[in-house]
């Protein structure tokens, strides 16, 4: 939609509400004077009434006419109501008046419903002179009419009619036998005026019509002024703008704009001097484009012989990892060979012995050992800081220099792992690494353990179920940290039943997290390890502690290689 069309569509809705408020106001106040005018006119029919009533009212008594058949009909109140039933042959218009009461001396007098209504109201309020109010007028088929009522109060000379009955006129007194004994100040009745509101309406109409037009000639005359004046002054420029927009859009910076006044003025000046800027802006980006694509040409050359290298590059890697990955795979499988077997440890008298361990990596850094040797038992648990390839080797290491030891006769528990550590420091140095781990070594023989060396707690666990928890941190230091840790080194010993038992593990089972980043804790092992101890053997009791470790994980990943390595006293 034009600019225009939506400029003039919205004046117009402006005018035309403007319009209909003024038109609605102009035939209310019409209404209400066509209303006003008939209340004035109802006043001059009741004053002329009221004159007439009074003037012959004093003839008669001044002259003391006698009342008979014939001087009746010049009474006030019997002469108006003849009035009133000719006064239609000589008005159309609907308009009728009436004297009327409640108690009337003629049925043509008796007051209807509304009338009724109007005398309660005088009677309520005495000091109002005048009541004017629509009503439904049901002798005329409930059509709307206004009725304007004045009272007629009761005077000293209306007594000689409407006073004491023994008193008044023979005439009169044996004629009516209703309305007597009024008194000064009682409502005898009405003057009932009826307009037709149809009547009202009709004048109403006719000077609202003669208004509207006058006002609708003015409303189109400014419509069309404006109309010029935004044709000139808006739509005509910004016609103009829009074709200079339309030549930018082309590609046509040289277009210009003049001719305009005003704020029209301002805006085209400003037009011209974008158009003028962007001319020269284009100017320049061409010439930067041009240089732009001699490097774009330059830098591609580049880059495809950068991409030449980096393909050969990456099949060299591939070659290397495909090395690596079998160097890897062949680690692995060493060191699960090097774990002790099931049948190895079921060898063993008087102990039932249960391992697991599961690396986070394909390589893990966790050691486990289970030896006999002449008579005693070596059980070794560690856990090589971090965890791949590297920790891997250090695991095997260590495992090779615990059997090399043991098969030379070593077995003074604190000269074993001080021997050891030495080994493991000297390796370390070589290969110039940060590596080195926690290691405790047991040495078990006829019921009787000794430990040695810095650990996790070691779990002791009686034959009823309950559990010794054994700190490892006073008898020893970390292996391969230092080349001398004899200073640091400790025993202790351990005395076990039939039915009892150790359990160990490395800290990756307890640190073991679950989807609230809570850890699984030695509280919750000790728990599960005391609920199966008593009826179950070691493996099952090992079977318990991972299933249970996995259903409380969920699904999170295990970030630390887990070990594991239940022992239980079964006979001498």
């Amino acid at each position: 939609m034009r600019l225009q069309t939506k400029l003039l569509g919205a004046i117009g809705m402006v005018l035309l509400v403007v319009f209909t408020a003024v038109e609605y106001s102009s035939y209310k106040d019409a209404k209400n004077n066509a209303i006003h005018d008939l209340q004035d006119q109802a006043e001059k029919v009741r004053s002329l009434l009221m004159a007439y009533r009074r003037y012959h009212q004093q003839v008669i008594l001044k002259n003391n006419i006698e009342m008979d058949e014939i001087n009746l009909n010049f009474l006030p109140a019997f002469a108006v109501g003849k009035i009133s039933q000719e006064y239609p042959n000589w008005d159309n218009s609907g308009f009728s008046f009436e004297n009327v009461s409640d108690i009337p001396r003629n049925p043509e007098h008796t007051a209807d419903e509304t009338e009724l209504a109007a005398m309660e109201y005088f009677r309520q309020n005495p000091k109002e002179q005048v009541l004017f109010k629509p009503f439904n007028n049901l002798k005329k088929n409930g059509e709307e009419y206004y009725l304007y009522a004045r009272p007629i109060w009761t005077e000293q000379y209306c007594l000689s009619c409407h006073g004491n009955r023994e008193e008044a006129p023979k005439h009169i007194r044996e004629t009516y036998d209703t309305a007597w004994n009024y008194k000064v100040g009682d409502l005898r009745g009405l003057l009932s005026i009826k307009i037709p509101a149809s009547t009202v309406n009709a004048r109403a109409w006719e000077t609202f019509k003669k208004g509207a037009t006058i006002h609708f000639l003015g409303f189109m005359s400014i419509f069309f002024a404006v109309l010029v004046i935004v044709k000139r002054n808006v739509t005509n420029p910004m016609a103009q703008l829009e074709q200079g927009m339309q030549a930018i859009s082309e590609g046509d910076y040289t277009h210009r704009l003049d001719g305009f006044e005003g704020e029209f003025a301002k805006i085209s000046h400003g037009f011209n001097n974008m158009t003028f800027k962007i001319n020269e802006q284009q100017q320049t980006l061409q010439s930067l484009n041009n240089q732009l694509e001699q490097r774009v040409i330059l830098r591609t050359a580049e880059l495809a012989a950068a991409n030449k290298e980096i393909s050969r590059l990456n099949e060299g890697l591939q070659i290397e990892n495909l090395r690596m990955g079998a160097e890897l795979d062949i680690t692995r499988k060493l060191q699960q060979m090097v774990l002790p077997k099931e049948k190895e440890l079921q060898a063993i008298k008087g102990l039932d012995i249960a391992g697991f361990m599961e690396p986070a990596n394909e390589i893990g850094g966790d050691y486990y050992d289970v030896l006999h040797y002449d008579g005693r038992t070596k059980i070794g648990i560690g856990d090589v800081t971090g965890h791949g390839l590297e920790s891997g080797v250090v695991m095997l290491m260590v495992q090779m220099a615990v059997r090399t030891l043991l098969e030379n006769g070593v077995t003074d528990p604190e000269i074993f792992l001080d021997v050891l550590n030495r080994a493991v420091f000297e390796n370390m140095q070589r290969m110039n690494s940060d590596k080195n781990l926690t290691l405790t070594l047991l040495d078990y023989e006829n019921g009787k353990l000794q430990l040695t060396g810095q650990h996790e707690e070691v779990l002791v666990v009686r034959k009823n179920g309950s559990i010794e928890r054994v700190n490892t941190i006073n008898l020893g230091f970390m292996v391969g940290l230092k080349a001398n840790i004899s200073q640091f080194l400790g025993q202790c010993e351990i005395e076990l039943e039939i039915g009892d038992g150790i359990v160990l593990y490395t800290d990756g089972l307890t640190e073991a997290q679950n989807n609230l980043e809570e850890m699984y804790g030695v509280e919750r092992l000790c728990e599960v390890v005391a609920k199966h101890w008593t009826t179950s053997n070691a493996q099952e009791v090992q079977k318990a502690i991972i299933q249970d470790v996995r259903q409380y994980i969920g699904d999170q990943i295990v970030l630390d290689d887990i070990t594991l390595l239940v022992v239980k006293r079964t006979s001498m």
